[in-house]
Parts: structure tokens; sequence; C-alpha cells
């Protein structure tokens, strides 16, 4: 996380008038500010991977000092003591201190597992939230913009440098975090090392703001702030878990009862760029050039039929009861931009919490080309290690009663 950092220590200064900007600044992104320090001396590793993660190309290799759990409660305990120390101002010591361990929560839900309990452990973890750039850019902004209102409304400016300065370091936060998106990685890890040195000024730069402006009071922002804080650490906290299945073999035998009890099929639909065209009737996916015949296509959650069939959502009735009925007709799919099918456009719903799919308990009846029609449900949308994209499939003919 990035912008999610700047965001709390925008929003603590109402709670801790008498800290400036620039040491909440310090605290929230301390473990950063000394990452490339441990990097330079040859203490942490980082390899930069292009396509890793879709937001990130970082590779943290080893950095327990820094980003382990116990490193942050030491780091935040240490800097509390100092702050009080020098300060005298209880309060505002315990939260600087926790400024420091927010930045270990924050970035839990972000990370691939590599965010170890303590130097040394075993146990490493991370939600992985870096694998999807719009809900990376969506928890980013629900924190940064949240914080940076309460600010704005909790402070203002007495002169122009208390607008315009803080006007120029949003701009410079956001040109740094949406090029990450576009700009080419890294070329070594010694260039992420100096170029994340460059965090170090935004402290100064904080304090410079805090000069020019001065604190009003208002409590309901902080409110709705600490309310989205919640629910972030709620999110990290909630176990991430959902049916897998491997992938289907290309070559595979049905069960003698399928046609009366269904069959089950895992598609690896993970290419987003590719459609999978599967067969029913023959229970596979079909490989090119040999596509004749296909009932439907899936890239990733998405699934479609030949422009000659149809898709009819039945409800949320049995498996074996699904038939066409009287108020669901069969929808055919589009192909003016992105094909999609409406009918089984949304066969699932999103967790807030857990940031998975999960089947809404629909069941679909599909119409080939050739008339004849097949029960669907989808069981699950990923394969083993939670990996996106794998639709598994449940199906069975459906005779003429």
């Amino acid at each position: 996380m990035l912008l999610g950092h700047y965001g709390v220590a925008f929003a603590v200064r109402r709670v801790i008038p008498r800290t400036s900007l620039g040491t909440t600044v310090f605290a929230a992104q301390l473990l950063d500010e000394l990452w490339p320090i441990f990097l330079l001396l040859g203490i942490e590793q980082v390899r930069v991977v292009p396509g890793y993660m879709a937001a990130n190309p970082l590779d943290f290799v080893f950095y327990p000092y820094t980003h382990s759990l116990a490193a942050a409660l030491a780091w935040s305990l240490l800097l509390g003591v100092i702050y009080y120390t020098v300060r005298r101002d209880g309060r505002s010591a315990v939260v600087v201190g926790l400024l420091v361990l927010s930045h270990w929560i924050l970035d839990l839900p972000m990370h691939a597992p590599d965010l170890q309990l303590w130097p040394g452990s075993s146990i490493r973890v991370g939600l992985g939230a870096w694998n999807s750039i719009p809900l990376t850019i969506f928890l980013e902004l629900i924190v940064f913009v949240p914080g940076l209102v309460i600010y704005l409304r909790t402070t203002r400016p007495r002169d122009r440098i208390g607008s315009s300065a803080l006007a120029a370091m949003v701009l410079v936060l956001g040109a740094i975090f949406f090029s990450g998106f576009v700009a080419p990685p890294p070329p070594t890890a010694r260039a992420v090392a100096w170029s994340a040195l460059g965090l170090w000024l935004f402290v100064p730069w904080g304090a410079w703001i805090d000069r020019h402006r001065e604190l009003i009071a208002t409590m309901l922002l902080f409110g709705a702030f600490l309310a989205a804080i919640v629910y972030l650490v709620a999110a990290s906290l909630t176990r991430r878990d959902a049916p897998v299945f491997p992938i289907s073999p290309r070559e595979r035998t049905r069960a003698a009862n399928w046609k009366r009890v269904g069959d089950v099929l895992t598609v690896d639909a993970t290419d987003g760029e590719r459609w999978q065209y599967v067969s029913l009737e023959r229970g596979r996916v079909l490989t090119p050039p040999d596509t004749a015949g296909w009932e439907i296509a899936v890239q990733r959650y998405r699934v479609i039929t030949p422009i000659a069939g149809a898709i009819a959502d039945v409800g949320t009735t049995t498996f074996d009861q699904a038939r066409p009925v009287t108020g669901s007709p069969f929808i055919v799919t589009t192909f003016i931009t992105e094909p999609e099918n409406p009918a089984i456009k949304h066969w699932y719903r999103y967790n807030l919490l857990t940031h998975l799919l999960e089947p809404n308990g629909h069941i679909y009846v599909v119409r080939a080309p050739t008339g004849a029609l097949w029960r669907l449900a989808v069981v699950s949308y990923y394969c083993p290690h939670l990996q996106a994209g794998c639709l598994t499939l449940r199906y069975a003919p459906i005779t003429p009663r």
C-alpha cells in the first residue's frame, strides 16, 4: 500500500493536534522508509519480477527486520518511546507508535503471502490484493480519500502555501501511485531501493504544509474514517476460503450415470485474452483448431454461448429439477463489444470481506445450437491455492418428459 499510509497520516492529525503532519507521515511510512536502507546495506532482499502481481512487480524475498509483525511492533514501541521522551505527551506518543503498526496492518490485504510474523517465522501472510489492479485502486482510495478529506475539514490554510503545498503533495503521490500501473518495472533491486529513498522527502514536505495550516474542530469525519479502517482490518482477519478443484484433463472418462446425476468439469480460464471452448456433449475443453460443436465458452468469470445458442436463468431450483420455465426466457449472447450473455453474466456474488467470487446458487439452462438442452451450475471459481479463473461447472443433459 502507498496512498493508504498517507491517508492515515492525514486523518490522525485530528486526534493529536500538537503533532506535526511531518511526524505522522514519518511514523505511518517508517517501515517503508527504513526498508530501502536495509536493502542497500544487504540486510534485506527484493527481486524485480515483471508480471509477478498485476499491480506490483516486486517479489519481497527477505525483509523481516522492517516488515514482519514482530518488527513492526518493535519499531512502533521504539518510536513511541522516543516521541514521549522528547515531547512528554503520552497520548500523542501512543498514537505515533500505533501509526507505525498501522503500516503492517494496511499492507496485509495488499501483499502476497510474504509478510512474516517474526524474523525466522515459517508463517507468511498476505491476501494478495495486488493481483488485481481495480481492487488495489479501490483499497488505496478507500483509505486515502477519507483521510485527506478529514485533514481538509479539520485544518484550514493560514496562507496560500497551506493550500498549494498540500495540493502539490497530493498530485505527486497520485502520480507516483498511478504511474506504477503503466511505467516499466525498475531495472534492478538497487534501483528500487534508491527510488524508495524518495519517501523521506514527504516528511519535511508534510511538516512544511502543517506550518501553513491551522486546526479546526470536528469529529464526524474521523468516525467515518475509523469505520473504513475497521472494515479493512475485518477484511484482513476474515479467513479466505472457497471450494477449489484441480483442472480437468482434456481426455477424461465420465461416470456411467453422469447423464442422470450430472458431471463436473473444471476449466482453466485464467487467460484473460483467450476463450476456452467447452463441449458439454463430449465433456471436455476443445483444443484449437478443433473447436466445432461447442455449447459454451469461458474466459475468467465470463460465460457465453455461440450465436445460435442461448441461456435461461431458472433461479435457485434444485439441479435435478431445473428445466426451462415460463418467465425465464432464453437470452442470446451479444457480440457488440465484449461478448457476454446477460442471463449468466451475474452468476456470482462478490464478498467484500474476502474479495472472493461466490456462486449465487442459480441454475441455468443452456440451449445448444442443435436445440439440445443442458442444466448448468457454476460450482467454484478457484483452483487449488485459491487461484482465480478456474471455473468448475456441473452439467447434465435435459431429456424430454
